[in-house]
């Protein structure tokens, strides 16, 4: 009778702790869902006295899926309240969505991925006539890979134009990486062209003034063989 009881008892238990296993699935099937339909955030509507610096205002905000995961970066272009030379000092800061929230992942015045050299350098280190100025800031899609790259066009300071420095920035394997790196030898222009850029600059000669290329150089710089590259160079008369 006793070995009886104990075969009943598993026999009733049995199916218990499977429908116990079963519910306890579910809910976690449920949470999982649950979480996963949490709308992402709005890079749009983060207030912008959260992500300038102290002392800067905002010249412009930029967004853009940097590194391949929703939601898009946040690049800020900011400047000094308090300029030291011709020109305010700027600054150049990209913001992702970490661990709830958003966080300075890069900083292009201060550091660019491997080379430790900034994008965006600093008044008195540049050589020049006050801090540079910024001509181009955007990201392009040179990979058409739907994870853009940030394009930098920054411009020394000088009596007829300093040199235009050209960087192409990755975030793609989620820390800043240089893709390419370029500088004219006096100003130059930089137009977005589809999932390409265009870089215009003079050529001169020695007997050239500064004011007075011989020749002007249009550049195409695009994808080709996995990177960013010059693909085409044609030359015109000024």
């Amino acid at each position: 009778m006793g070995l009886l009881d104990r075969k009943s008892v598993k026999i009733v238990w049995a199916p218990l702790i499977v429908g116990v296993a079963v519910s306890l699935l579910v809910l976690l099937i449920v949470a999982v869902l649950h979480r996963g339909d949490r709308p992402l955030p709005d890079p749009h509507a983060v207030p912008t006295s959260e992500l300038l610096r102290p002392e800067t205002h905002l010249k412009e905000r930029i967004y853009g899926d940097l590194d391949g995961v929703k939601p898009d970066e946040i690049v800020v272009w900011s400047e000094s309240d308090r300029p030291e030379g011709l020109r305010p000092q700027p600054y150049v800061d990209i913001f992702s969505w970490s661990n709830g929230k958003w966080t300075r992942v890069a900083d292009l015045t201060t550091r660019n991925g491997s080379t430790g050299k900034p994008v965006v350098p600093l008044a008195k280190n540049n050589g020049y006539l006050g801090a540079p100025l910024i001509s181009y800031l955007e990201p392009i899609d040179f990979a058409k890979d739907r994870i853009p790259e940030l394009v930098v066009g920054t411009l020394a300071g000088g009596a007829t134009g300093g040199p235009l420095h050209i960087s192409v920035l990755s975030l793609a394997s989620g820390h800043l990486e240089r893709l390419f790196d370029q500088s004219t030898i006096r100003a130059g222009e930089l137009h977005t062209k589809g999932n390409e850029v265009t870089l215009v600059t003079g050529v001169y000669k020695p007997s050239d003034p500064g004011c007075c290329p011989s020749r002007i150089k249009t550049e195409v710089l695009g994808w080709r063989e996995g990177e960013v590259q010059v693909l085409s160079t044609t030359y015109s008369r000024s």
